[in-house]
């Protein structure tokens, strides 16, 4: 099993500014959520992933549940009102046919006391309010014109779901077209011309009435709240035309039931309303509406926001709970998400999750986390996963300078974004002012997308390598994220070429071994190194203890295009991480040298 680290390409900076007036709103200071994964695990099931070839055979004491096919061979095992979870993991993990066990952790939230009233969103446009360093923002007023008017593309936001009733986020938030039943997508117009049917397109009056849909909850406007309604039906079940959209069917034949706007996969349900408040301050980072003379302005004021409720109403869920919102996601197209939740231990099957994702070219943006350490050396995950679709983010302050809670690391957080006295949208038509990574990370989802549509033939490679290399250089963030602070007019003003990272970069590593050993490490670059090979020298391995492994050989793999090397070294079989470290001594064909480290853990046996 992995546990990954990376070091990320350096950045270049670019700037293009074109100034907008906007005009904001105050709001008074409550307290941070921001998600971590707990220390405690269900008490009935545990999570067990099955060798590939082997079929899923229960143990005693337990029973083999549903499968979470996102990840292959991936198993929810019930256990009997006898069986602990500890005597559960013991005897799966002893199973040659098991590649790994694991308790199904909660994931939760903890909070940051945030005291300082502030009026203005400084992280969009810092003019010096309550002190701040003029110019200590994303320049957002910079960009607008830019992405004004441009087509969005969906966004789902991993969290404790959306208030899609908001009166400030309401026109943003996605409706999933292939749900909208017959008898009323045929009697809608598609008046903004931009291809689907939106919430915009719904407010338009001429879009309202019998066999369309109505205010049913009465707010002045359609929302998600009025879709969801049930759907009024005569006695033969034919639509009166009269009620929501929720007919009872799943009109896309996905197995998801009227899931219109979005999923609740904490309940299992079509209803993703945050009850919590953290996943709807979010939402308002990346996409309040814009330019309406109401409440606050997101990044992206055309969004389409795709609440995924994975937590409760209490802030808690669990890798199963995520797994199953993932999986709903990917099964709709949506390439990148927001996940302002971290801090927690290794899981292979959260792992495995997001790796599944990255092979369907799905874009993870992470909260880097808020215990204010050196995740190079203390990773904090999913923001840690070694994988090239996941985009870790830190916090700055108004100053410029890296937030004090902020983990950090230089080879594990790619960029920071303002992350403190955030201000944005809280449920129930409010706002407030929320603080930490989990508030910087939908700076970087919303510029991340706004890049993504206006170059919709991009891959997340050449997204991911836009934001990296337009981000600003700061002294006080050197040494502590790859690239500097997220720069909204840069990303998305320059030019019209796909951008290629500049550095050999590591992307993926794999341990290899007959069961309950390693004795190979295979690595992958995101491009060849020069002359097809890099020194053997530059190459160091070391077991759990911290004693040196020595590396007797490197082969490339075949067929992979120069990119895979598989590193040998005599059988190990001492549980716990393995350490790889490679460089400096690897470069790219450039001349740009590569230096990377990775662990590996191995189970115990």
């Amino acid at each position: 099993m992995i546990r990954p680290r990376s070091r990320c390409a350096p950045a270049r900076s670019l700037q293009l500014e074109t100034l907008e007036d906007r005009r904001l709103l105050s709001a008074s200071a409550i307290a941070l959520p921001t998600v971590t994964v707990g220390s405690t695990n269900a008490a009935d099931h545990i999570l067990v992933r099955f060798r590939e070839g082997a079929a899923p055979t229960p143990l005693a004491g337990t029973t083999i549940g549903k499968a979470l096919a996102l990840v292959s061979n991936l198993y929810d095992v019930q256990l009997s009102a006898k069986m602990t979870v500890d005597q559960a993991l013991a005897a799966y993990r002893k199973d040659g046919l098991v590649a790994y066990a694991e308790a199904d952790v909660t994931l939760s939230v903890a909070s940051i006391p945030n005291d300082p009233q502030f009026g203005q969103q400084w992280d969009l446009s810092n003019t010096g309010q309550e002190g701040g360093t003029v110019g200590a923002d994303i320049k957002a007023t910079a960009a607008y014109s830019v992405v004004s008017g441009v087509k969005q593309i969906p966004i789902a936001v991993f969290d404790s779901g959306i208030d899609y009733t908001h009166r400030d986020l309401y026109l943003n938030i996605w409706i999933n077209q292939k749900e909208i039943p017959a008898s009323r997508s045929r009697n809608l117009v598609d008046y903004n011309n931009d291809g689907f049917i939106s919430m915009r397109d719904l407010n338009d009056p001429r879009n309202q009435g019998v066999g369309k849909i109505t205010d049913l909850n009465a707010n002045g406007y359609i929302d998600g709240g009025d879709l969801l309604k049930p759907m009024s039906k005569d006695t033969q079940g034919n639509d009166t035309g009269l009620g929501g959209w929720a007919d009872g069917i799943s009109q896309d034949g996905s197995g998801y039931i009227d899931d219109l706007i979005g999923w609740n996969s904490n309940a299992n349900n079509n209803n993703p309303m945050d009850g919590y408040g953290h996943g709807t301050h979010v939402a308002g980072t990346i996409g309040a509406i814009g330019n309406n003379g109401l409440g606050v302005a997101g990044i992206d004021w055309n969004a389409q926001l795709v609440p995924v409720k994975f937590f409760d109403d209490s802030g808690n869920g669990s890798v199963t709970q995520f797994i199953a919102g993932l999986t709903w996601a990917l099964a709709h197209g949506i390439k990148i998400s927001n996940n302002s939740w971290n801090d927690g231990g290794y899981t292979p099957a959260l792992f495995d999750a997001v790796k599944a994702a990255q092979g369907q070219g799905h874009l993870f943006v992470a909260a880097a986390g808020n215990s204010g350490r050196n995740t190079d050396t203390q990773p904090a995950y999913p923001a840690d996963f070694i994988l090239d679709n996941v985009v870790s983010v830190a916090a700055t302050d108004r100053y410029n300078n890296l937030a004090g809670f902020s983990n950090f690391g230089v080879a594990s957080v790619a960029i920071a974004a303002p992350g403190v006295d955030i201000l944005s949208t809280n449920p129930g038509n409010n706002y407030g002012l929320r603080t930490g990574t989990s508030m910087a990370t939908p700076h970087v989802t919303a510029v991340a997308a706004e890049v993504w549509a206006l170059h919709p033939d991009w891959n997340y490679h050449q997204v991911i390598a836009q934001v990296l290399n337009t981000a600003t250089r700061l002294p006080s963030l050197n040494g502590k994220v790859a690239s500097g602070l997220l720069d909204f007019a840069a990303a998305v003003g320059v030019s019209q070429t796909a951008p290629t990272p500049s550095a050999l970069r590591l992307v993926d590593s794999q341990a290899g071994g007959a069961a309950g050993t390693i004795s190979k490490i295979t690595v992958k670059f995101d491009s060849a190194p020069p002359g097809g090979v890099f020194p053997l020298a530059s190459v160091s391995v070391k077991a759990p203890d911290g004693s040196p492994i020595t590396v007797t050989g490197m082969t490339l793999v075949p067929g992979s295009s120069g990119l895979r090397f598989d590193l040998t070294f005599a059988v190990q079989t001492k549980p716990g991480y393995y350490k790889l470290h490679v460089g400096p001594a690897a470069g790219d064909t450039s001349g740009n040298l590569a230096v990377f480290d990775s662990s590996l853990y191995l189970a115990p046996n």
